[in-house]
């Protein structure tokens, strides 16, 4: 035989051995995914061990089936796929860093939260002692407590609390019962409202169009008027900001205004009060009587009372347009701020005194002293009256007993006007200045230097917004609401 036949005789031997090496091969592979399959079934069934805590991937901090290791490794750059193809299967292990072990008895993990099994009942209860951060919080342990703290009779009372008021507006009044209301989300919205009054975060805008100085406002959600030097009255756009009517009558600058749904009536230096159609906004009446400059005015549904330099007040019917009396010398002084509520009214005056008056009698009811200077302006709600003095201070009083309840003190020069609403006191001042006081502790919590340029001469405001005037012929807007749903809660 030559040594080609030993060659391929050869070959064929190997052929056959190859053959079963590959057949052994097979077999032994099979065993061992039966034994992976055992111990896997092992693995689900019975408890773990020390070792299988290290070693089971199932502990990993992600999951490492066998589909999804192999879908990791084809997604692995080359070097990686290739240097994990060298490793012995048995031998790929994670970093220890990536086991989670299993938690100490001692750790929460295993502690029960027993509060929230029991009873709703008993739940609520607990709520109820919870403030709104707490509430907040609960809803960040567990979907149990978040459903709780959605329930809406918790946010409910929390608004009732704090005297927040939902108001349906009548467009949904039809529609909406109170059982389908989301008290946490308009108690959310109200709450940024608030934190804005707190912070001093507003949206400031202009109105321009005075060619003088501006001495009064009144505004509402849909329109502002102003009041000016250049004796007209402008009617503005509280959405886009824009004048969309001039009224002119006087021959004087406009001192003072106030307006309803049926009359807008103002005050001039020219000693007349004119009385405006809402709807039409044409004149209704000229009144006349006084014999100086028309400081303040002020109307409800039967009166219209107006006080001037002349130290004069004056008691005019409405709808008649009839004096119904006139209180001379009221005040040894100009008569600077008269304000109405129900059958009484407050006069402020230069002679530094404050006078209580009821309407029907026209008799004092009450002298408060303590300012220094005379007094510029001045707001009453029927129990509790504000002053400004040209001292500089606001005074707070009570109106029942005459005592001066606190003094705020804080502007640097006089202070020209204020309105208070639910324990807050927006003012305005020579200084330029508006600062926002809290009652209860005579703080003041916000102080707006830069808005005005000029003698700021009115300031109004409401849950949303601060409405000022000023001898810089500018109206500002600042507006704590911008971006907030305030159609139910303002």
């Amino acid at each position: 035989m030559n040594h080609r036949g030993v060659r391929q005789l050869h070959h064929r031997s190997s052929q056959y051995s190859i053959a079963t090496d590959h057949q052994a091969y097979l077999e032994h592979n099979l065993q061992l995914q039966q034994q992976q399959q055992q111990q896997q079934q092992q693995e689900q069934s019975g408890p773990l061990t020390d070792s299988d805590w290290q070693q089971s991937s199932r502990f990993l901090a992600y999951d490492v089936s066998p589909d999804q290791r192999q879908s990791r490794l084809m997604f692995a750059p080359m070097g990686a796929r290739q240097k994990q193809a060298r490793r012995p299967m048995e031998k790929r292990r994670s970093s220890p860093a990536l086991i989670r072990r299993p938690p100490p008895a001692t750790t929460p993990f295993h502690a029960k939260d027993f509060i929230s099994q029991l009873p709703n009942e008993l739940i609520h209860q607990i709520v109820r002692h919870l403030d709104v951060h707490d509430l907040l919080t609960l809803g960040l342990l567990s979907h149990r407590w978040r459903t709780i703290s959605l329930v809406g009779a918790e946010w409910h009372r929390l608004m009732q609390w704090r005297a927040w008021k939902f108001h349906l507006p009548s467009y949904l009044q039809p529609y909406v019962t109170l059982d389908r209301i989301d008290w946490r989300y308009w108690y959310m919205q109200r709450h940024r409202l608030e934190q804005r009054w707190r912070l001093g975060q507003v949206s400031a805008s202009y109105l321009l169009d005075h060619t003088d100085g501006v001495y009064c406002v009144q505004f509402d959600d849909r329109k502002v008027v102003s009041g000016s030097r250049d004796c007209t009255i402008k009617i503005w756009d509280a959405v886009s900001f824009q004048c969309v009517r001039t009224l002119v009558g006087h021959d004087g600058s406009v001192l003072c205004l106030q307006y309803n749904q049926d009359y807008l009536i103002s005050g001039s230096s020219d000693m007349t009060l004119i009385v405006w159609c809402m709807r039409t906004l044409q004149q209704v009446k000229r009144i006349t009587g006084h014999t100086a400059k028309i400081s303040d005015l002020c109307f409800n549904d039967k009166y219209v009372i107006s006080g001037a330099r002349d130290n004069m007040i004056r008691i005019t019917r409405v709808g008649t347009w009839e004096t119904v009396r006139v209180i001379h010398n009221a005040h040894s002084g100009h008569v600077n701020a008269v304000k109405m509520h129900g059958s009484m009214f407050v006069s402020a005056s230069k002679d530094s005194t404050i006078k209580l008056w009821d309407i029907e009698s026209g008799q004092p009811l009450q002298q408060f002293n303590g300012h220094t200077h005379p007094v510029t302006c001045v707001a009453f709600d029927g129990s509790t009256i504000v002053s400004g003095s040209q001292d500089n201070t606001i005074r707070i009083w009570n109106a029942k007993t005459g005592e001066c309840v606190r003094t705020l003190e804080g502007h640097l020069g006089l202070v020209r006007a204020l309105s208070f609403s639910q324990g807050r006191i927006v003012s305005a001042s020579y200084d330029q200045s508006i600062r926002v006081w809290d009652m209860e502790t005579g703080l003041c919590t916000l102080n707006f230097q830069s808005g005005h340029s000029r003698w700021v001469f009115d300031v109004k405001f409401d849950e949303k917004r601060i409405v000022s005037a000023s001898q810089d012929h500018r109206i500002l807007v600042m507006d704590f609401a911008n971006g907030i749903d305030t159609r139910c809660i303002c």
